[in-house]
């Protein structure tokens, strides 16, 4: 109703995060743990991020230390969690030994703060500017595995499936492609509530499972 006649652009330089990551208890710095730069959500409560589609995360060097660079201005948090791959969480072929393996991987942790994203604190990074947050101290805890069998009735022996992780505020896709005729293990789990949720691929919405 009241179109705009002018539109103004500006320029605006990237910066970069810096830090290092170094071991909880032997205070060592740690190579090749993947960090991420977030950003605070704009209702509040979260942080938004994506390693690959945003292009915000690093690799520590062999001193521990990172460089997020390309950075918009604005608040950031450093994200640190469990660096297995998302690819790799499904496994359609195990052992007895397998179903009683707990994995060992970082704590999921937010900085500035240091634990989750309730307790975190942004940074505040300007035009062109180098923020540092300091020693990121992380620790290894354990990684449970959930064993996932499906009825024979569920669903057509060549049908295939979506899985999906879901915790309040987010849902993770961990396979779009496993089937309904075998069980499979999906790892990568830490204490708390989570929701598995399984759909049947069907070309038709209305009988999918």
């Amino acid at each position: 109703d009241a179109p705009v006649q002018q539109a103004r652009l500006f320029l605006a330089r990237p910066g970069q995060i810096t830090g290092m990551v170094a071991d909880e208890e032997t205070r060592k710095p740690i190579a090749n743990v993947r960090v991420m730069a977030r950003r605070p959500w704009p209702k509040g409560g979260q942080f938004l991020g994506n390693a690959t589609a945003f292009g915000t995360a690093a690799v520590t060097a062999a001193d521990g230390t990172f460089v997020i660079p390309n950075l918009p201005s604005g608040e950031y948090v450093v994200d640190i969690s469990r660096q297995r791959n998302v690819q790799d969480r499904l496994l359609t072929k195990f052992t007895d030994e397998d179903l009683q393996t707990v994995d060992q991987d970082f704590e999921h942790t937010v900085w500035p703060g240091g634990h989750g994203e309730d307790m975190a604190v942004p940074v505040i990074l300007g035009s062109g500017g180098s923020t540092d947050v300091g020693v990121l101290r992380v620790r290894k805890v354990p990684y449970y595995r959930l064993h996932v069998r499906m009825p024979p009735s569920t669903c057509a022996p060549d049908a295939t499936m979506q899985v999906y992780e879901q915790v309040p505020g987010s849902m993770l896709t961990i396979s779009q492609t496993a089937s309904c005729k075998q069980d499979f293990l999906v790892t990568g789990f830490s204490p708390g509530q989570y929701q598995l949720l399984l759909a049947v691929n069907t070309r038709d919405a209305a009988t999918r499972e």
